[in-house]
């Protein structure tokens, strides 16, 4: 059979493909329009889940917030247990006890004599009644004398007491920079757990980039298995004509087996990137795409020089913020500390109503009120060798969080300059591979008008299909990388920072 009248009876067979047959020089496809073709595989759908939703999830459910959020607590409780120290010391005391019965008798069996005037005794009448003489005082009274009586001690004591005391010393020495370091310790923790927020939303932005880009991989090998198929379809035409070789037949036979792999393994990876996406985000409504990847990302260049984004990195990052005000509040409290290197000056006050009252002479089971106010100046050894140690130790700490501060400014340096590089590594990828994708569909369709009028072979097909296969799949990792890349850079470089 002629060439021409195979085309005309495989015209007849498959009309419906004749205008495409027809066609044995396909125009050349626009890289625009090329793009096209790949971005309408992973089109979003309305009420699609979006990244910003997944970070927004992530941020909510996530354990290490949780974990951050309790340890703010946790500081701010340690700093009010640490501030109450400050506070003057009021406390009050009820008491009651019962003692032995105790009685002291001072007489020592003798009575004691008594004048009732001061001055210089003599000797004159006595009171009526008393014969003879009798010793008087200055005034004539004459002088008595009496047993005293022994001095009972109450057995039952009551007691109600308020003391008071003010720790003035530690009003001038530490009070200032304890109050300073809680600050900055606070300050701090709640800087970590905005710089762990952040973490988690660049990490939530890349699960999900790394889920569309395995959609868009399914979308893909899905249309090339359908590509496939339509060539085995062709192939068996041609086979039954006799216009191609078994051994072409074959050859877009293992094409479809191929294409099916490739697509078993994308679908592989899908549910993997699905159940990463879902595990991250806790999200729990269906995956639905909801993000246009074929919208232009900004370019790196529009926020700024290089060398700008990594000192604004550097000096803003929260993490560097956060080991700056830690720093600063190990040197506030090695500043307090210097309050156990010198005496101690404390104010003391106390208020006493008892029972017997101690304060009263002779102690008499009545209700009375007594108080004293003062000032107790005091000097420990031990206290002096522990504050020398603890100075010690908070200027070792504060060296450690600077050394920390200097050693993260590299690395942060560094991870502004790979998201730069890899922003940039993508940009160009996405270029070329907008161009090879036309190029590589004009060269499919040609390959395969060819091939059903049995100009080319199966391997020529196979070639230009796996060509126009990994032209896409650029395409769309070069697309997700730049966001990816954009997503590490403004993380990088604290582009979006929360002023704390």
């Amino acid at each position: 059979m002629s060439r021409p009248t195979f085309l005309m009876t495989l015209c007849f067979l498959v009309a419906g493909e004749a205008p495409s047959w027809a066609q044995s020089t396909p125009e050349p496809v626009e890289p625009a329009a090329a793009a096209r073709y790949v971005w309408q595989a992973v089109a979003p759908e309305a009420g699609g889940f979006s990244v910003e939703q997944a970070v927004a999830s992530a941020q909510q459910a996530a354990p290490s917030l949780g974990a951050a959020d309790a340890d703010v607590e946790a500081t701010v409780a340690r700093n009010r247990q640490t501030l109450s120290r400050y506070v003057p010391r009021l406390g009050a005391r009820a008491s009651y006890l019962r003692k032995n019965p105790l009685t002291f008798d001072f007489s020592g069996g003798a009575a004691s004599v008594g004048a009732a005037n001061q001055g210089t005794l003599g000797v004159g009448a006595c009171p009526p009644g008393t014969p003879g003489s009798c010793v008087v005082d200055s005034s004539g009274v004459p002088v008595n004398a009496l047993v005293p009586p022994p001095l009972a001690i109450p057995v039952d004591n009551y007691s109600l007491q308020l003391d008071l005391s003010v720790p003035f010393s530690d009003y001038v020495l530490a009070l200032n920079p304890a109050v300073r370091a809680a600050r900055a310790d606070e300050t701090a923790a709640r800087l970590r757990r905005a710089a762990e927020a952040d973490n988690v939303a660049v990490n939530a932005r890349i699960a999900y980039y790394d889920w569309a880009r395995a959609r868009a991989q399914v979308a893909l090998a899905q249309r090339s298995v359908a590509s496939a198929q339509a060539r085995q379809a062709d192939a068996r035409l041609g086979l039954a004509a006799g216009t191609i070789t078994k051994a072409d037949a074959l050859g877009i036979e293992n094409l479809v087996t191929t294409s099916r792999v490739a697509l078993a393994q994308a679908e592989s990876f899908l549910r993997l990137a699905g159940q990463n996406l879902l595990v991250t985000t806790q999200w729990k409504g269906a995956l639905v795409p909801g993000e246009d990847l074929s919208l232009p990302t900004p370019a790196v260049h529009t926020l700024g020089r290089l060398e700008d984004l990594i000192k604004k990195a550097q000096e803003e990052r929260l993490e560097m913020r956060a080991l700056r005000t830690s720093a600063a509040a190990a040197h506030h409290a090695e500043t307090g500390a210097l309050s156990g290197l010198f005496p101690r000056v404390d104010g003391v006050a106390n208020v006493t109503h008892a029972n017997p009252n101690q304060a009263f002479f002779p102690p008499s089971p009545v209700w009375n009120t007594s108080w004293y106010v003062g000032v107790n100046v005091s000097w420990q050894l031990d206290l002096f060798l522990n504050a020398r140690a603890q100075r010690r130790e908070l200027d070792a700490t504060t060296k450690t969080l600077l050394a920390q501060h200097e050693a993260m400014a590299r690395a942060i340096e560094m991870e502004v300059r790979s998201a730069w590089e890899e922003w940039q590594r993508a940009e160009a990828s996405t270029e070329l591979a907008a161009s090879e994708i036309a190029a590589t569909l004009a060269m499919y369709e040609q390959r395969t008008a060819l091939f059903r009028g049995g100009e080319a072979t199966s391997t020529d097909v196979t070639e230009a299909e796996v060509q126009r296969q990994n032209a896409a799949l650029r395409l769309v990792n070069a697309a997700i990388d730049k966001r990816i890349a954009l997503a590490r850079l403004r993380r990088a470089a604290a582009l979006d920072a929360r002023q704390e």
